[in-house]
Formats: C-alpha cells, structure tokens, sequence
C-alpha cells in the first residue's frame, strides 16, 4: 500500500509541475528580449518542453516562469544584497568628494 502512495504522490507533484511551468500560457508583458545559456542547458530545456510541455509551451516561456520563482522565493536575500552594493556605491561617492 506504501508503494502506491509513493506513486501518488509523484504523479501529483509531476501535475503541479506541468501546471505550473509547463502550461502553454504566455508571460504577460513579454519584451523579447535575449539571453544566452549553456549549450547543455538550452538542449536540456528544449528536451523538457518538447516532451512534458502543452500545445503553446515555449522555452522562453518556461525559463520566464522557473526566474519569476526564483526572485520570489529569493526577494528577501536579493533586497539586502541591493541594499548593500548600493550603500556601499553611496559611501564611495560621498568619500570622493572629499
């Protein structure tokens, strides 16, 4: 009975998966911009969506999605560290100055 749990719970977590990166819908206010990756990483995605993605799903779309996560979960870490570089440009110019 363990072992079909287990197969449940994987199947539900593959589905919240696919629902949520790999749903064909497009990033709103897309601004086409381009970004280089690894060779390695772009045969990577293309295998994913090509395979587990919807009717619509895109790598860039894809890749959109897994970097809007990525700064949600991280804001707290990426503010301090913005705090930080910027404090640290604001004592450099006020020492110049001087």
């Amino acid at each position: 009975m363990e072992l079909n749990i287990h197969i449940f719970r994987r199947k539900q977590r593959e589905e919240a998966y696919r629902g949520k990166y790999l749903n064909g819908r497009k990033p709103e206010g897309t601004a086409h911009k381009a970004v280089y990756i690894s060779r390695e990483n772009h045969e990577a995605v293309r295998r994913i969506v090509g395979m587990a993605g919807e009717n619509g799903t895109t790598i860039s779309g894809y890749i959109d999605r897994i970097v809007t996560e990525h700064l949600e979960r991280h804001v707290e870490e990426l503010e301090s560290l913005y705090r930080r570089k910027k404090d640290g440009i604001v004592e450099q110019i006020t020492i110049s100055r001087w």
